[in-house]
């Protein structure tokens, strides 16, 4: 095991290596017992101790003040309980609340073997979460990673938005950008590779071409734009003498949001969003929904009596 110190400024970076700083200190490294860094402001201090065990390496950090220590974090390189991931730990903090045990432990796979059965990519996470002591909840937001979702290609969720839930298995959630109801925000749920991914992006009519709606209609196994609008109203539309709907009716009422639905159905690979994977699709409904605050009826595991 290397132990090292860096120092740098903008022109310059020297690294000494323990053994060197113990014989600058006139220190017995084979008697070495702690190795920390400290950092304190306004009476509370940060605490990095480097662990020495040579089968469990890492660093544990603990948070001080004058009256009490903190139990914060603790992570750790491949060993042997771990041997193909980065091992972290998050602890309850509070003293009073602590119990030698983390509250939650975050297996990171560092080759495309799986670091533990639940852990199958490199660039997914294991959480493990302590239910008695911390409850688990998504994490959204501009700087959150969402079930994995790398730094480079984490989205924003606008959870406090109206959405709704759509499709015939309730796998599209959308809201309204606008009072109109002409463009759609949407996230949708879709299989791929096994597993089950998301898409997400805008279906905006002034941008949608009569091709698309009209390639859309047709998957769905509407003739035309007619036949949805009229098997979708909720009142009779009437019919002019040539047998077509009369669009300048009133009643002729286009459900845009059912419309944006199905043209989810056509949207292409590039509006996948890496890092979102579940196992199956029971579990990726109900992260939206959890998310979203909606209602819906995803079919659930019959279990046998």
């Amino acid at each position: 095991m290397n132990i090292s110190l860096k120092i740098s400024d903008k022109t310059t970076q020297e690294t000494i290596s323990l053994s060197e700083l113990c014989s600058l200190l006139g220190i017995n490294e084979a008697e070495l017992q702690g190795l920390s860094l400290h950092i304190e402001k306004n009476g509370a201090a940060l605490k990095s101790v480097v662990s020495l065990d040579e089968e469990y390496p890492g660093f544990a950090i603990d948070g001080e003040t004058k009256d009490s220590i903190y139990y914060l974090a603790a992570v750790e390189l491949p060993n042997n309980d771990y041997p193909l991931a980065y091992t972290s730990r998050l602890y309850a903090g509070c003293p009073d609340r602590e119990t030698d045990c983390p509250i939650a432990m975050v297996l990171s796979n560092i080759c495309d073997e799986p670091a533990s059965a639940e852990v199958c990519k490199k660039a997914l996470r294991c959480v493990y979460i302590d239910e008695e002591f911390a409850v688990a909840k998504p994490w959204f937001g501009v700087s959150s990673y969402v079930n994995g979702c790398s730094a480079g290609h984490q989205l924003p969720i606008q959870y406090d938005k109206d959405w709704n839930v759509l499709g015939i298995e309730n796998d599209k959630f959308l809201y309204s950008l606008d009072s109109a109801g002409s463009a759609f925000k949407f996230w949708t749920v879709c299989e791929a590779n096994g597993g089950y991914v998301a898409k997400q992006g805008v279906i905006d009519f002034n941008k949608v071409s009569d091709e698309d709606i009209q390639k859309a209609l047709n998957k769905a196994g509407y003739k035309d734009l007619d036949m949805f609008v009229q098997e979708t109203s909720p009142v009779a539309i009437p019919v002019k003498e040539d047998g077509s709907l009369d669009r300048e009716s009133d009643d002729y009422r286009v459900d845009y949001m059912g419309l944006a639905s199905l043209l989810i159905d056509i949207v292409g690979e590039e509006y996948l969003i890496p890092g979102y994977r579940w196992e199956d699709k029971e579990s990726a409904l109900s992260f939206f929904c959890d998310i979203f605050n909606v209602r819906s009826r995803i079919p659930q595991k019959q279990t046998k009596p």
